[in-house]
């Protein structure tokens, strides 16, 4: 409701108190011989009548509560309102008054407290009181301030705060009361309600800026400062989507992720039920609405992005099915994209299939070691066999498989003369060489038929360009059973889109739920920084969805993500050490609304998160989603029927 519902007393036309038979002030608007058109306009910026009562009034249709602060804490940090101005009951207007005191008035003031506290300290000295410590304390500090108010350094103020609390019946403004009340108890703050005040309420708590209340603490500017949380700015960008509305303001928060000069990629990050998965549905949702040029490609190992899949007709493959996906796949780079990067597709491609087997092999628990060059030379030779080298125009040809590549390791388990081409080599290292093939070749019996990884083994048969949204459903290797696994069979799945998205002129997301079981299979930081230093090159948005921010910041390398995420939305985090968002370059403030953040709960229509843009500012967010919207992301997850189910 917006603060103009408050002038109702103030608009020409109302008509003088009266005292109803209750014994309650009845002020009725009278509009008179004014025109419908004047009362309706009258009735958008006041309410039509106004009733008021002992402790509480009612506006129009809604009832509205004032309290003001009559005790504040000896100390305050930044923000000391701030879980008022974000507190659930969404209706809740604070009205500072800061009224400069005579600087002549404040240092008399100071001069005899400072006197009464030296007599109070000689007195406790006398009876050996244990007050004596605390009044010497107290007079140090006043000296302190009275050298500062000399200087010109520090002024007092007269400073009344003013809680205006409305609700649309009484016993929920009283049951909102309460809640602020408590709030306000643990910062230390004490309030009284204006009784008998009830018109000087609504006038002090209104725009025209008039303290008929009076209720005033004197206190230093530092002090003052800290009871403004009050944020005015606001983003909004013409192409972008609704994040949420400032928890403060209520401004709109409009963004757009391929407006960002640093990268596209966003990290949405929250503990469970904070809110996390459903605010990245409804921003995904969001941007398909606004951008029909816009592809969403959903990886999912536990099932989180279903309903919204669904919701949206995505083409849905499962993972592990029948459908292979072939993760030595190359296709061919643009002329465009070969102008613009000073790298080769072929090397990338080499560093993201040894980041993949690194991975393999960590999990299997025989990590390369001094196996990698072997490794990485039959690659290569695999490759090479089809016809495919660091010449971009042959990477039209089929890309090998990992069939293929066990096969090159048979011929140098038998013969690695045949494969090292004539290089020289003793006969110790080509027996070495032999040795190694042999235990790669084992390694890799898993992606043989009946495997558990047979379907990472043959061309890749999901096709991943003919739908605007795309959904691959990694279940099976989810649902928390074993992370590792999921963080591994994740990276194939990115590189088979990725080697896609270079024939696509348009903008794409890849959304990864659980992101953090990328960081758990070993090997796999290595290819989580390729993957998202590169991410820009194709217009992509990796959207990255974790629970915990420690599982980067305590795995070398990782943080690489976060901070390559120009958009981080942090939904509460309770755990938020103080080590992580200094890394995050959060002010304490904001480190505590992360780890107070509202969780979204049924029937509270919204959780908090705050919004780090890179170069653009912080902002504590409100999140909210449409009737229209929660009904396709709280869908019942079915997959698709155009697809017979899915695509395995």
């Amino acid at each position: 409701m917006s603060v103009f519902s408050q002038l109702g007393a103030l608009i020409p036309g109302v008509s003088t108190e009266t005292t109803a038979d209750d014994g309650t002030e009845d002020v009725p608007t009278d509009v008179g011989t004014h025109p419908h058109r004047e009362r309706m306009h009258a009735t958008r910026v006041a309410p039509s009548g106004i009733r008021l009562e002992t402790d509480t009034a009612r506006t129009g249709e809604r009832w509205v509560k004032v309290l003001f602060v009559t005790g504040f804490p000896e100390t305050a940090s930044p923000g000391l309102l701030d879980r008022i101005c974000t507190h659930p009951s969404a209706d809740v207007d604070v009205t500072i008054y800061a009224d400069p005191e005579d600087p002549r008035t404040s240092l008399l003031r100071f001069e005899s407290a400072i006197k009464s506290l030296k007599v109070d300290h000689i007195e406790a000295q006398d009876r050996g009181s244990a007050k004596a410590t605390v009044t010497e304390r107290r007079i140090r500090d006043h000296e302190a301030v009275y050298t500062q108010l000399q200087e010109n350094a520090q002024r007092i103020l007269n400073v009344g705060v003013y809680l205006t609390i409305r609700g649309d019946s009484k016993e929920q403004v009283e049951t909102t009361v309460s809640s602020i009340r408590g709030e306000l108890q643990r910062q230390r703050l004490t309030t009284k309600s204006a009784a008998y005040r009830q018109g000087d309420s609504l006038v002090t708590g209104s725009p025209v800026a008039k303290d008929d209340l009076g209720q005033t603490t004197p206190m230093l500017g530092q002090a003052a400062g800290a009871l403004f949380p009050f944020a005015a700015s606001t983003t909004i960008e013409e192409s972008g989507v609704l994040y949420g509305y400032h928890a403060t303001t209520d401004a709109p928060v409009y963004l757009d992720r391929f407006c960002r000069e640093n990268g596209y990629n966003v990290l949405v990050a929250g503990e469970i039920g904070s809110g996390k998965s459903y605010d990245t549905k409804r921003l995904l949702l969001r941007r398909v609405a606004k951008d029909r040029d816009t592809d969403i490609v959903m990886i999912d190992p536990v099932g989180g992005f279903a309903s919204l899949a669904a919701g949206l007709d995505a083409e849905h493959y499962v993972i592990g099915g029948t459908r292979t996906v072939n993760p030595l796949e190359i296709r061919p780079t643009p002329d465009y994209l070969l102008e613009q990067e000073n790298v080769s597709p072929f090397i990338e491609r080499i560093s993201a299939v040894m980041a993949f087997f690194e991975s393999f092999f960590g999990y299997v628990g025989a990590p390369l070691g001094d196996r990698r060059q072997v490794l990485e030379r039959c690659i290569r030779e695999a490759y090479a066999q089809n016809g495919i080298t660091a010449d971009p125009t042959t990477h039209h040809h089929e890309s090998p498989e990992v069939g293929d590549v066990r096969a090159v390791l048979g011929d140098v388990a038998a013969d690695p003369t045949e494969v090292l081409n004539g290089d020289d080599y003793s006969d110790g290292e080509l027996d070495k060489w032999q040795s190694h093939a042999e235990d790669l070749r084992l390694n890799l019996e898993p992606f043989t038929s009946g495997g558990q990884f047979a379907f990472l083994n043959g061309q890749t048969e999901v096709d991943l360009t003919g739908s605007r949204v795309i959904y691959l459903d990694l279940k099976q290797f989810g649902g928390g059973s074993d992370e590792a696994l999921a963080g591994l069979v994740m990276q194939p799945m990115y590189d088979a889109v990725y080697e896609r998205l270079k024939a696509e002129s348009g903008n794409t997301i890849i959304a990864i739920d659980e992101a953090h079981y990328l960081v758990e299979s070993p090997g796999s930081v290595e290819w989580l920084k390729r993957t998202t230093r590169h991410s820009r090159h194709l217009n992509l948005s990796l959207h990255f969805v974790t629970q915990e921010l420690t599982d980067f910041y305590d795995t070398d390398g990782a943080e690489t993500f976060i901070n390559q995420s120009s958009i981080k939305l942090l939904h509460r985090q309770g755990n938020l050490t103080s080590e992580h968002a200094d890394a995050l370059g959060l002010t304490d403030a904001q480190a505590t609304f992360v780890r107070d953040a509202v969780v979204g709960k049924e029937g509270l229509g919204f959780s908090t998160a705050l919004l780090d843009i890179d170069e653009g500012g912080t902002y504590p967010l409100r999140v909210t989603a449409l009737p229209e919207e929660e009904a396709i992301i709280e869908a019942d997850g079915t997959p698709s029927s155009r697809n017979g189910g899915s695509a395995q």
